[in-house]
This record gives structure tokens, C-alpha cells and sequence, in this order.
């Protein structure tokens, strides 16, 4: 006896089944982020563009997720351009897991956070704050720091941020410096 696969939809279309019985479908395969981005749950954070003059430490980022869902950091790009009168061409970047302080969040400024998806009226729920000269972050503790040259660089983050957890971003200029544009953008969704 045969069995016909169809549709539950009510348009009576059947599956196709040909002379070497294989079953023809037709799928889409999707990233996370490109799931979550047609839900209304893909975002971008951008610090915009920063002027450090100085060849001190400045924060430039942060990120705190308040959401009851985990916030999974997929890509983020920086941009730098070049120092002027630095020694070096090497920007230091180091990244900070759960600060509890500084004046990047008690004299907040907030960063752009866009939905990808234009339709959705979703909004990420957590504090996201852009940074400038001499801004600082304080506690947490210091995952790493990187050497990047004046250049635009895509970095594969892969980070999952939990309720309650936070991250933090700062640039240290090459010494000597008096100007230097920077600027961080995120790829995020929330699972």
C-alpha cells in the first residue's frame, strides 16, 4: 500500500519521489545570527568614530547585557586610522570581562545599537556605552591585549555574554600620539 506525503497546509501538494527513490526537497541552511536577525533579534553596536589625543589608556566600549536571554557576540570590526606623531604605527586594544566601574559608565554616553531587521521594533535590553579620551574602566578582570596596526580588521569574537555579564574595550594610542580616529563595531543577536 502506498503512503503520500502532503502538504499540511490544504493545498493538496504531494512529495515527489523519483525512479531511484530519493525524496525531493528543497531547504535553506541559515546561521544563528541570520535566524536571529528575521526574528528581530540581530544587532549592531557601533562606538562611531573617536578622537584619542593622547597616548593614554581610554576606554571605548561597553557592554552590559540586562536580558534574560544570553547575548552571543558573533563578529565585530574595528577601524583605525593613523596616529599623528606616534612612535609606532601599533594600537593596543585590551578587552575587559565584567568591569564594575569607570567613567565610561558613571558619565555614560550612549552607543549606537541598530536591529538589522528594519522591520522589527525589538530593542536590545542592556546598557551600551561608547567611550572617548581618557574614559576609564576599572574591576573585571583583563581577557587579553591585542597589537593592531592602522588598518579595518574583522575579528571572529564568538562570545556569549549571560544575563548580568558585561564586557569593555580600550585603546591605548602609540606614545607620542596627539590624534588618532577609532571606532568598534559589534555583531550581535540574543539567543
Amino acid at each position: 500500500m502506498a503512503e503520500i506525503i502532503k502538504d499540511g497546509t490544504g493545498d493538496n501538494y504531494s512529495a515527489k519521489v523519483d525512479s531511484n527513490n530519493r525524496l525531493h526537497t528543497k531547504s535553506v541552511t541559515e546561521t544563528n545570527f541570520e535566524d536571529a536577525v528575521s526574528m528581530g533579534n540581530g544587532y549592531s553596536y557601533n562606538t562611531g568614530i573617536i578622537n584619542l589625543t593622547s597616548d593614554n589608556e581610554s576606554a571605548i566600549l561597553y557592554i552590559k547585557n540586562n536580558s534574560d536571554k544570553i547575548m552571543h557576540i558573533q563578529t565585530s570590526i574595528v577601524q583605525i586610522g593613523k596616529s599623528t606623531n606616534g612612535t609606532t604605527t601599533d594600537i593596543v586594544a585590551t578587552s575587559y570581562f565584567n568591569p564594575t566601574g569607570g567613567t565610561i559608565i558613571s558619565d555614560a554616553s550612549a552607543a549606537i545599537v541598530s536591529n538589522f531587521n528594519l522591520s522589527s521594533s525589538n530593542q536590545f535590553a542592556g546598557d551600551t556605552y561608547k567611550g572617548a579620551e581618557g574614559k576609564t574602566l576599572t574591576g573585571g578582570v583583563t581577557l587579553q591585549d591585542l597589537f593592531i596596526s592602522p588598518s579595518r580588521e574583522e575579528l571572529i569574537s564568538f562570545l556569549q555574554l549571560p544575563k548580568g555579564q558585561s564586557i569593555g574595550l580600550s585603546f591605548t594610542p602609540p606614545s607620542g600620539n596627539t590624534s588618532i580616529n577609532v571606532q568598534w563595531q559589534v555583531f550581535f543577536h540574543e539567543e
